[in-house]
């Protein structure tokens, strides 16, 4: 099976688990998601700067506000997916809603004079969910057994 096919396969098995967050996902299941959320966004995006350059106003609007509805319609199967890799890797789900609150502090402060400590945790605590989302899976864990 070719890159592409598998990278389908991840995105679609996001939506056959809409809103679950038992049990786990592979990497290839994640990335996948992912890589296709990336890939159908920059065509939307490359396509209203078309638009705009062509000055299409309309129609870069309303194609705006159908990126809009896609982004609402991946919201939830990007939060579930992302809790299943967390799961896969043995840690608990609660990591992403903490990375959430943190991320909602650093950017409710801004630039004031005390923001800078929660930007700086928030960036390191990035890295540390894409560490997390790359790490190998080593057989069943208290989230069931790994998937092929």
């Amino acid at each position: 099976m070719n890159f592409l096919n598998r990278m389908f396969e991840g995105y679609c098995s996001a939506f056959l688990h809409y809103f679950s967050l038992q049990g786990r996902a592979t990497r290839t299941q994640y990335w996948g998601f992912n890589f296709c959320l990336f890939l159908y966004l920059f065509i939307i995006w490359g396509a209203m700067a078309a638009l705009l350059c062509l000055k299409v106003g309309f129609l870069a609007k309303l194609l705006s506000w159908l990126g809009g509805i896609f982004l609402l319609v991946h919201l939830i199967p990007s939060i579930t997916i992302s809790v299943r890799r967390l799961h896969d890797t043995g840690k608990s789900g609660w990591i992403l809603f903490a990375y959430a609150v943190l991320e909602t502090i650093a950017n409710a402060l801004g630039k004031a004079s005390d923001g800078w400590a929660f930007n700086l945790a928030s960036f390191v605590f990035s890295i540390v969910l894409v560490v997390f989302f790359c790490q190998k899976s080593d057989g069943p864990n208290k989230y069931g057994e790994p998937r092929n």
